[in-house]
């Protein structure tokens, strides 16, 4: 089994690794799968939308690819749910930092998992015949993929302002995932959301920064200069430089993208003007940006944000 290329973006939700999957899935040789962490609930129990807006099971691309990778013979979908819930939760995430993981016991029991999901990859790759671009974004969760050999991993850790994550959780916004778009997306208190960002950009930078498969990048670096960013992850990638998606330097022209799960903001597509989200400087009130900026203190020089929020970030 030849191995398959994978650009898995960590990062904490709403840091924009959905804008990120889709402008590079919009460039030669990149395939912007979605968070396959979560295609076995969202993708095949629930049947919810694939970015290009058609239902799991009715998009072209998606039954290929199963048909492909597992023909008649579809894994169990209720021990898929069970396992990655198992080994890959976010409340592992202290014990990968600390170190008190239990590899063994990890892999023993993930041996049924890990194999379907290497069929999973494979297919994707050679379905599309591209690198594939993974934003599930959960270190444990790449840290899981590392022990399957055939699936040669680069990982882009995206960050963003906490405070800026902060006021984006608090904010309502259905997934359209579902028809009439009724279902709300999840939301958090700063308290939680601060202590995520925390704990997970820590775990990323403490498992993978030593790795030469390993490059940070941060959302207010993409919006300022998405080219460059582009170009720099493509090169990262071991890919060339193309200017495709680029009309001008913050104008894009998205292509139609297949990712099964994600920030609803995956089903765009066309001509797209690119600013930086920075409602937070003048909507995130005093209290809750001082709680943030306490809480993540001890971390944010080592992602180049200042404690004080006076002035842009750049």
């Amino acid at each position: 089994m030849s191995d398959v290329e994978v650009l898995y973006i960590i990062g904490t939700g709403r840091s924009g690794s959905t804008l990120l999957a889709n402008l590079l899935g919009s460039t030669e040789g990149m395939f912007s799968a979605g968070e396959l962490r979560f295609i076995w609930d969202r993708g095949f129990a629930e049947d919810r939308r694939c970015g290009c807006s058609l239902r799991f099971a009715a998009c072209p691309t998606w039954s290929g690819i199963v048909d492909r990778a597992f023909g008649d013979e579809r894994p169990d979908l209720a021990r898929m749910q069970h396992e990655v819930g198992r080994v890959s939760r976010v409340r592992q995430l202290p014990q990968l930092l600390t170190g008190r993981l239990d590899e063994d016991a990890v892999q023993a029991a993930a041996g049924y998992y890990l194999e379907n999901v290497e069929r999973l990859y494979h297919s994707v790759a050679a379905q599309s015949g591209a690198m594939v671009v993974d934003s599930s974004k959960l270190p444990t969760y790449c840290h899981l993929l590392h022990q399957i050999p055939s699936l040669r991993l680069r990982i882009v850790h995206l960050v963003r302002d906490p405070r800026a994550t902060a006021h984006s959780w608090k904010r309502l916004r259905a997934t359209g995932a579902v028809d009439g778009d009724e279902e709300e997306m999840d939301r958090f208190s700063v308290w939680k959301s601060a202590a995520l960002w925390d704990i997970w950009n820590s775990t990323a930078r403490h498992l993978f920064a030593r790795r030469s498969d390993y490059l940070q990048v941060r959302y207010e670096d993409l919006v300022t200069d998405p080219q460059g960013t582009i170009e720099r992850v493509r090169g990262f990638a071991g890919l060339p430089p193309d200017g495709g998606p680029f009309i001008d330097g913050h104008t894009v022209r998205l292509a139609e993208n297949h990712a099964v799960a994600g920030n609803p903001n995956r089903r765009r597509n066309g001509d797209i003007r690119l600013v930086e989200d920075d409602e937070w400087r003048t909507a995130l009130g005093p209290v809750d940006r001082a709680a943030v900026t306490m809480m993540t203190a001890p971390v944010l020089g080592r992602f180049g944000y200042p404690l004080s929020t006076r002035t842009p970030v750049r």
